[in-house]
């Protein structure tokens, strides 16, 4: 996501790289963005929850897909795979440049990103959370790992 060079965005970049949690620190973003971005009505959604919403419901998603194999005695599931486990593996990656995703089973690392639009709008998504731009560099060379 590109954004007018201007030193008001990266402030509000930095504080919502300071908290990524504070929801409110993205929609006083989003308020600004409304008002000085015309336009932009797909990225003010963003940054008033609607990248969060994604990220839940990509969990949700990936949990749900793996109770049933666990119920049936394989594997230990993937409820730790939850919105805070996800943004802060992100930000682990982000700052410490390793573009590992880790995993809990070889099964989730091979699916968890195989469409190309639903990779995309992880990234998206994970961008907006954390207030980094995470280019196309980054994106290519991030992958999942399996911590088995």
């Amino acid at each position: 996501m590109d954004f007018p060079t201007d030193e008001r965005v990266e402030v509000f970049l930095a504080k919502i790289r300071e908290s990524p949690f504070d929801d409110d620190n993205r929609k006083v973003f989003a308020d600004w963005i409304q008002e000085n971005i015309p336009g932009s009505e797909e990225l003010q959604a963003a940054y008033r929850g609607g990248a969060k919403a994604h990220l839940e419901d990509f969990c949700e998603r990936v949990q749900e897909h793996y109770r049933p194999w666990h119920r049936d005695g394989y594997g230990d599931g993937a409820d730790f795979f939850t919105y805070e486990y996800v943004v802060n593996m992100g930000l682990e990656m982000i700052q410490t440049g390793k573009r590992g995703f880790r995993v809990r089973s070889a099964q989730q690392a091979e699916s968890m990103l195989e469409d190309d639009v639903e990779r995309e709008k992880f990234w998206d998504a994970l961008s907006v959370i954390t207030g980094y731009h995470l280019d196309a560099d980054f994106r290519i060379d991030a992958y999942t790992t399996c911590s088995c």
